[in-house]
């Protein structure tokens, strides 16, 4: 039996809505909100494609340069349904101008809680701002296939700008975004010459909380420590990044002990003796074995195996 979707779909119901969505956007908010609101609904299944071609992506994008904010949320939100159905869908958004559109409203909100507080725009929700960062992130999102760094580059500005909101969830949506656009050792430099001191004392602070923030600001720190130049690597040891590996090890989540593993292999991979010393001197290795035995179901095997390739690397290092 098909399902809601599939029925609504097959009679055509992602192509009304998207004409009604583009038609009452300037007419009606209250007819372009739910309407905008059904299409994201349906774009939360697998059905990308049929509202891709019929004009769904551009009627969200028109709907994001709405001055009421539920509607840029909700258009937001349906744009963050259908980038994230795949790479191939993503790059098609991008070649649509997506991001550009992203990083225009992101502009607008932030000058108008720069500028005019009355704004509309300045009375943007946390779950919108949550919504449109989320959005960004699926922009950027897939190790597979990298997105082309030239066409996000626009978003970072927003991104970097949340990174330390008030709201814990916004901070974990902005971070996890940021970590999606450093996936190439290219891209890290790039990043790390523009924002890279600002970005390393942020994810620093933010390895202090046991709270969900901490592993995507570990897994930044460990790209940078993996693509970055020995001068990079000794300014984040300076900075006090082996002390919260070493509470990362620790915490309950399995993904940030993964990525404190990993972050201790790429240091350990650049075969130098001062970083080699320092991580023996905090007593990370007895983490590291300690990791290695993991023994939890969940993640058990992927927090084991970073632990002992790391174990491997500092052997390597110290010979």
């Amino acid at each position: 039996a098909e399902t809601i979707e599939e029925y609504l779909t097959n009679m055509g119901a992602h192509m009304l809505l998207t004409e009604v969505a583009k038609r009452y956007q300037y007419v009606d908010d209250d007819i372009a909100f739910h309407a905008a609101w059904a299409l994201t609904n349906l774009a939360s299944g697998s059905f990308e494609g049929p509202i891709i071609d019929c004009g769904g992506a551009e009627a969200f994008m028109e709907l994001m340069g709405s001055c009421n904010p539920a509607i840029v949320d909700q258009a937001s939100w349906g744009s963050g349904n259908l980038a994230g159905g795949s790479w191939e869908r993503r790059d098609e958004l991008l070649k649509r101008g997506l991001a550009r559109k992203t990083a225009q409203v992101w502009d607008r909100i932030l000058r108008a809680d720069a500028e005019n507080p009355d704004s509309n725009l300045a009375t943007m929700s946390k779950s919108g701002l949550i919504n449109i960062m989320w959005m960004a992130g699926n922009l950027c999102r897939s190790r597979t296939n990298p997105v082309n760094y030239d066409l996000v580059e626009c978003l970072l500005p927003g991104m970097m700008h949340f990174k330390d909101h008030e709201d814990k969830q916004l901070v974990h949506a902005s971070l996890w975004a940021i970590s999606f656009v450093i996936t190439t050792r290219m891209r890290m430099r790039r990043i790390y010459e523009t924002h890279g001191e600002e970005l390393v004392a942020s994810c620093i602070r933010h390895m202090q909380s046991t709270t969900k923030e901490c592993c995507p600001a570990i897994r930044i720190l460990r790209d940078f420590l993996e693509g970055g130049s020995n001068e990079q690597v000794a300014y984040i040891l300076d900075a006090g990044v082996l002390d919260h590996i070493g509470k990362a090890l620790s915490y309950p989540r399995k993904d940030s002990k993964a990525y404190a593993c990993y972050s201790l292999m790429a240091i350990f991979q650049k075969k130098n003796d001062a970083f080699t010393v320092q991580i023996f001197s905090v007593g990370l290795v007895e983490g590291l074995l300690t990791a290695a035995c993991f023994s939890e179901k969940d993640d058990a095997e992927r927090v084991a195996s970073h632990a002992l390739a790391a174990l491997q690397s500092c052997v390597e290092a110290a010979r």
